[in-house]
């Protein structure tokens, strides 16, 4: 354990039980965080041995209780890496199967007590889609976390805060701000580790409404979209530095680079990680090299598909693959090689050293190109400041109908000038490197009901 970890040891957090040293629990679930950072590290070709053994199973599993898999899968059973030639699952066949067969877990009385969530997209960004997974996913999922902090030598006696958005009941009901509050979260290990407290903070899009809750006691690990973060910064500038955020824990949208760069130089660390409901952990960023994710290879398997070429990356031209993803603990619905939606960079190693699949620039195929009109795919970056700073705007949605076009609804702080509107088709053609028509609409407000997250910009196509 690394020095950060045994200081925040409780005094009276070890058994006092003869010939004990941790209640029977917390040993359980140690060993189980410790087993996970040793896989994460281990040599490729042990690790890949145990993804096989876990590939394995669940492709029996799914052979045995899935007519829609049986009639899918090759015969044969792969190695690890060996996948390329099996099928790809889209979201059209993964809504077929779940609504045909339901959860698979129900075939086995030890898994059939264990049916846990149910997920289900708004389909605001594709096809809906709805899984079901076990109790013991989401526990792993909760290791796998805390199996992070332990491999990169975090603190865990600080706060841990969560802003989530609100949901629509709350919006309903009026209510901006809703929180939770738990004493420890680290669950079992609460009582071993002086943990902070866990407050989830479910909120809308109101800044300084947020931020009044913030200041009610330090938030240590900040974990937020990056939406909610620029709101945050634009609301309180340097005063963000009050708030007591150790580390910033970005999902789910873009990440602005001058975001970072603003929080870096007033003590905040970032760090990323890309995951889905329906997987659980998908990669989480390296410590040393920003903006390269290690794939979770002791949840997932990741493979890429079709190229895509886009241009407006890093100035010039990236081959993206779009993204399969075999969930090795999927038995209540099994994905293998599923098209997640996104595409990234595929390599085998990271520049810091490390031995595994590493993704980086990864972005959503309909959140963050354009088709222009020879129909190559752009892309465009969205961030709200450099926006605010040529016409104020209380929100605004980007989506794409046709080839070449883009629709920017926009809900202004006031009057919108001729001049503030042409600042910003400016701004946008330049940002996008593109020849691109942008077609500004006012309105007074967004309806984000089928966009609960509030992508900034989905493209249709």
């Amino acid at each position: 354990m690394t020095p950060a970890l045994l200081q925040g040891l409780s005094e009276t957090g070890f058994s006092a039980q003869p010939l004990s040293v941790l209640q029977d629990e917390q040993t359980r679930e140690l060993g189980v965080i410790s087993s996970l950072a040793m896989l994460e590290g281990a040599p490729v070709a042990t690790r890949r041995a145990w993804q096989t053994a876990q590939l394995h199973n669940l492709i029996g599993f799914a052979r045995q209780y899935s007519p829609f898999w049986r009639a899918r899968l090759p015969a044969g059973q792969p190695e690890a890496d060996g996948l390329s030639q099996w099928p790809v699952l889209t979201r059209e066949q993964l809504v077929h199967q779940v609504q045909a067969e339901g959860p698979l877990s129900r075939h086995v009385p030890q898994l059939a007590s264990s049916l846990g969530q149910t997920y289900a997209s708004s389909g605001s960004t594709g096809v809906p889609v709805q899984t079901f997974s076990l109790t013991q996913n989401a526990r792993f999922n909760e290791l796998r976390s805390l199996a992070q902090y332990v491999m990169e030598g975090r603190r865990l006696d600080l706060n841990r805060t969560f802003i989530k958005p609100a949901g629509g009941q709350q919006i309903a009901d009026g209510q901006r701000v809703r929180v939770e509050i738990q004493p420890s979260w680290l669950g079992s290990l609460g009582g071993l580790f002086a943990a902070g407290h866990y407050k989830t903070v479910h909120a809308d899009f109101d800044a300084a409404a947020i931020a009044r809750e913030l200041r009610l006691h330090p938030v240590g690990y900040l974990a937020c979209l990056g939406a909610h973060m620029e709101a945050l910064v634009q609301c309180l500038g340097d005063d963000i530095a009050q708030l007591g955020i150790h580390m910033w824990l970005h999902h789910s949208d873009d990440r602005n680079p001058e975001l970072v760069a603003f929080l870096r130089d007033r003590g905040v660390v970032t760090r990323s990680s890309y995951s889905c409901a329906e997987l659980g952990p998908i990669a989480t960023e390296c410590p040393v090299c920003p903006g390269q994710y290690h794939v979770v290879h002791s949840n997932v398997l990741v493979q890429g598909g079709e190229t895509m070429a886009v241009s407006g990356l890093e100035g010039g031209v990236l081959e993206l693959r779009h993204l399969l993803v075999t969930h090795l603990h999927s038995y209540a619905t099994p994905l293998i090689r599923y098209e997640v939606g996104d595409s990234a960079v595929i390599s085998e190693r990271c520049a810091c050293g490390h031995e595994g699949t590493t993704l980086s620039h990864i972005h959503g195929r309909r959140k963050n190109f354009v088709r222009a009109r020879d129909g190559a795919w752009v892309y465009l970056p969205i961030f709200s400041k450099p926006m605010s700073d040529l016409a104020p705007f209380k929100e605004f949605f980007f989506e794409q109908l046709e080839p070449g076009r883009v629709l920017l609804w926009w809900v202004p702080v006031g009057e919108l000038s001729a001049h503030a509107r042409s600042s910003l088709v400016a701004y946008l053609r330049g940002v996008s490197r593109a020849d691109l028509d942008f077609e500004i609409r006012l309105t007074d407000h967004i309806d984000w009901h089928h966009n609960p997250k509030r992508v900034p910009f989905i493209c249709r196509l």
